[in-house]
């Protein structure tokens, strides 16, 4: 690193010493850009310190103690970081809730946290549910509920530097210790209930510095920030780092917005997770543009130098169109647990497939089960009154992801999958379903994929299509999903039945292969489709052809139904819940995975 942040002797140890190290060296230097009520505004470090001081006073007026949970239940906004800095500033654990959950899900967090206090956006459709049902402030009987908006100037604070600094140093013996949590994450991952993950400040600061030695940034940097906020990957990687690093946020409005705002704002470096870039791909491709020079920064903008990736695997087709492009694209690896980076390429030294090398202060080994492990300053301290679960992927500071992987002698990880997603064959044979999922969706017709086994052990999975590729490669598939949708919809088994795509059968009968499953008695891979259906078949069978033959794609369903969060099949970062696909598209998956009369039970 040869920006001022490293240059410093003395190691932060909370977060906090950042913004005051950036108020202190360039308080009259742009620090935000956010869109407020159509019209772009910016904040200087005071300017934004003063914002941050104001919502400060207001948290201590109202009785908020070291320790207290507050909640924000909003979309990103620039308040929003006002207020992430406040409660840091005054000692009160910030305990962020994505916009899309429901009132009744939020209502059970907060009484799980213990939250004194609720910082609600009119704009989370939750909440104006709530509202217009009397209900908002029965969410939080017990503590107050506050709206988040603040103005975009306040001229009430003390407006010098020195003034600012004088009532900071008064918030210091208020601050929670660096090893006591400072945040409470909640997050179901890709299973299961929300689980409470409790960080520390010397978690987030270990993460902030290990990410920006693996990757350089500088004051001059413009960054956009589209990541939802509530996200661990967007509070390190966007907003602990933007201030680390002293450059320049600017504050996406939406992903409606997302592309002309990039066009717009000419950013240098974005973080997002692969869907995002898979739009990028997906929008060149459209214009038949992908081998353009220049196309990529046609839509990221002239001035794009760095575009960083994590959440979910990233298509090696679209990994392919960056190098080609020579936008540099990092890929990294982590959880919520891990703060959340445990693994990132650097500019030079990357690889296809590969989510970059542990951080210089993370440890990483793999059990004997190829289970990735990971220590280091940056673990969390546990499960929030979960101490059995805690227990359970803590052991002597090592903590257990849960996801294989594999470490080659360049210390260059791959991930494979997850342990609980393993689909088992009769004869024992492991199947990743993401192995499959990462190579379907480099297609231009395939934007999402699930896969899971039928009960003879063989992969099937749901297909998220591209309407427009779709009807380019088989119209005649398109024109009856189209026209069926609405059955689809319905759950109406029998609609399901006409959008099964029969790959096995191409396997068998439409190339000189073998059948992969001629050894399972009983068989009948069927008649071979029309011309159209080979086509997808093939295309299906030629993605995969690098897998073992028993992880080959048996049967799946074509949908225009995309996976997301509004829906519950995605999380945060993009990741397939699995569990709840299984649940939502129950009549598409009977349907899919039944076998001699019979359906899966998984």
């Amino acid at each position: 690193m040869t920006n001022d942040v490293n240059q410093s002797a003395e190691t932060p140890t909370r977060l906090w010493d950042y913004l005051e190290r950036r108020l202190r060296a360039e308080p009259e230097r742009i620090a935000l850009t956010a869109s407020v009520d159509g019209t772009w505004h910016d904040w200087t470090w005071r300017q934004l310190a003063i914002a941050v001081d104001h919502a400060g006073q207001r948290l201590i007026d109202a009785g908020i103690e070291t320790g207290d949970r507050v909640a924000t239940w909003s979309e990103n906004r620039w308040e929003w970081i006002v207020w992430d800095w406040a409660l840091q500033g005054v000692g009160g654990v910030h305990v962020p809730l994505h916009a899309a959950l429901p009132p009744p899900q939020v209502a059970r967090l907060l009484d799980h946290a213990g939250c004194r206090g609720l910082l609600v956006s009119p704009n989370v459709d939750g909440a104006r549910s709530a509202h217009a049902d009397g209900q908002v402030l029965e969410l939080l009987p017990s503590g107050w509920t506050w709206d988040i908006s603040l103005p975009a100037r306040d001229r009430e604070a003390p407006a010098t530097t020195e003034a600012l600094f004088s009532r900071f140093r008064g918030w210091r013996e208020r601050q929670t210790s660096p090893d006591e949590m400072t945040t409470l994450l909640y997050t179901s991952g890709t299973t299961g209930e929300p689980k409470g993950v409790m960080l520390s400040q010397t978690n987030l600061v270990a993460n902030v510095e290990g990410k920006l030695a693996a990757i350089e940034l500088f004051p001059h940097d413009i960054r956009y920030a589209l990541l939802p906020m509530t996200h661990i990957f967007a509070r390190t990687c966007d907003l602990a780092t933007w201030v680390a690093a002293g450059c320049r946020l600017i504050v996406g409005s939406g992903k409606e917005h997302w592309f002309d705002e990039i066009r717009e704002t000419r950013p240098t470096y974005i973080n997002a997770v692969p869907l995002f870039y898979q739009w990028c791909w997906r929008q060149a491709a459209a214009r038949d543009a992908l081998h353009e020079p220049g196309s990529l920064r046609a839509i990221l903008g002239d001035r794009i130098r760095v575009c960083n990736c994590g959440g979910a695997p990233l298509p090696d087709a679209v990994y392919d169109w960056f190098v080609e492009q020579q936008v540099t694209l990092i890929t990294g690896y982590g959880l919520t647990e891990t703060s959340p980076v445990i693994t990132s390429s650097s500019p030079g030294r990357m690889k296809r497939g590969a989510v970059g090398r542990p951080l210089s202060n993370v440890e990483v080994r793999l059990a004997d089960d190829g289970e990735v492990m990971a220590r280091g300053p940056s673990i969390m301290l546990g499960y929030y009154r979960q101490e059995e679960m805690t227990r359970e992927v803590l052991d002597d500071g090592w903590f257990s992801t849960g996801d294989l992987g594999r470490l080659d002698s360049d210390g260059f990880l791959t991930l494979v999958g997850r342990k609980k997603e393993l689909i088992v064959t009769p004869g024992g044979l492991k199947i990743v379903p993401s192995e499959i999922e990462r190579r379907l969706v480099d297609l231009e017709w395939v934007s999402q994929a699930y896969f899971t086994g039928d009960v003879d052990g063989r992969p099937c999975g749901l297909l998220v299509v591209q309407q427009a590729a779709l009807e380019n490669l088989a119209p005649r598939w398109a024109e009856q999903l189209s026209r069926a949708q609405a059955d689809l919809e319905a759950s109406s088994p029998r609609s399901v039945d006409r959008f099964i795509l029969d790959v096995h059968a191409w396997s068998s009968n439409g190339s000189s292969e073998s059948s992969q499953w001629d050894t399972i008695e009983g068989n009948d891979p069927g008649p071979v489709a029309d011309e159209e259906t080979r086509r997808l078949a093939s295309q299906l069978l030629a993605a995969t052809d690098d897998l073992p033959k028993y992880s080959w794609p048996w049967r799946v369903v074509l949908t225009f139904e995309p996976f997301s969060m509004e829906e519950g099949t995605l999380t945060a970062k993009g990741s397939l819940r699995r569990q709840e696909i299984a649940k939502r598209r129950n009549a598409a998956l009977a349907v899919l995975l039944r076998s001699r009369g019979s359906v899966s039970q998984e």
